[in-house]
């Protein structure tokens, strides 16, 4: 395993290029109570083994513009930060984006082609942030809840591969302008919590979870399925709405439980006219 530690408060900058040769195991940014942060400003190249992981509150920022490193899974875990700023942050394709009751934060307007994945099911709560439009086109696996948001006004996050949810999945936005977009298949045994964002639902979505729609959000559905399946319902709390946003004719069956009269009293339930 390689340590790379700084003392909290500090910052280390990386600019010239930092080559991983011989890790059999994985790379850590952080732990034994450094909590600093390292900057890779130069690229980071090589074999890096299992993983390039921010941990127990360090922080570990990548901004080389052509890193090629390979490693099965970059990101965060323990409460530490891992900030792309950069298109080629995660290194090889191949490489998953992870987040283990961490943070991942996308700083750079990119499509980012990399399977993504959370840790198993532990306490504590894992994030990804996007400060820019991003589409993140791999697939995804949830198996301990995570935090999704857009945290910039008039950005969209948009996820077009498919999607495993079994430990919940929780979208936020900085306000309603802000987007999330789902269009990829979500299957699994959970659901949603939505809040703050305008969220869209517009894969062919199988997933049995409940949803829940907190007030302030708004869900835009445009597949009959965009809700899940039957074996969950969808909870529309007071202050928020669902669109139903079709090209045509069309029979949604998903249980639906409302309170309110929705944002700014639009309704609970609006079905949008574009004709």
């Amino acid at each position: 395993n390689a340590f790379l530690r700084v003392a909290s408060t500090q910052t280390l900058t990386m600019n010239g290029v930092t080559n991983f040769s011989g890790v059999t195991g994985e790379v850590n940014v952080g732990g034994g109570g450094f909590s600093g942060t390292i900057d890779f400003v130069g690229n980071i190249t090589g074999d890096a083994g299992s993983q390039v992981i921010a941990t127990n509150d360090a922080t570990a920022i990548v901004r080389g513009v052509a890193n090629t490193f390979t490693a099965s899974t970059v990101g965060a875990e323990s409460d530490g930060v891992f900030e792309c700023r950069s298109t080629t942050c995660f290194g090889d394709n191949a490489n998953n984006i992870y987040s283990g009751n961490g943070i991942v934060e996308l700083r750079t307007s990119a499509t980012y082609s990399n399977d993504w994945e959370t840790s198993a099911p532990a306490a504590g709560d894992s994030w990804l942030y996007a400060y820019a439009s991003i589409t993140i086109s791999g697939n995804g696996t949830v198996n301990d809840g995570i935090g999704i948001s857009q945290q910039t006004d008039g950005e969209s996050l948009q996820f077009t591969g498919d999607i495993t949810n079994t430990g919940g999945i929780s979208v936020f936005g900085s306000s309603t302008s802000a987007e999330v977009h789902f269009d990829g298949a979500v299957s699994g045994a959970d659901g949603f919590s939505f809040g703050g964002a305008t969220t869209y639902m517009s894969g062919s979505h199988t997933y049995d979870g409940t949803n829940t729609v907190n007030s302030d959000a708004i869900v835009v559905v445009d597949t009959p399925s965009g809700l899940g399946s039957t074996a969950g319902i969808t909870n529309i709390l007071s202050g928020s709405s669902v669109r139903f946003d079709f090209a045509s004719d069309t029979t949604v069956d998903e249980p639906l439980q409302i309170a309110g009269s929705g944002i700014a009293g639009e309704g609970a339930l609006v079905l949008i006219d574009e004709n």
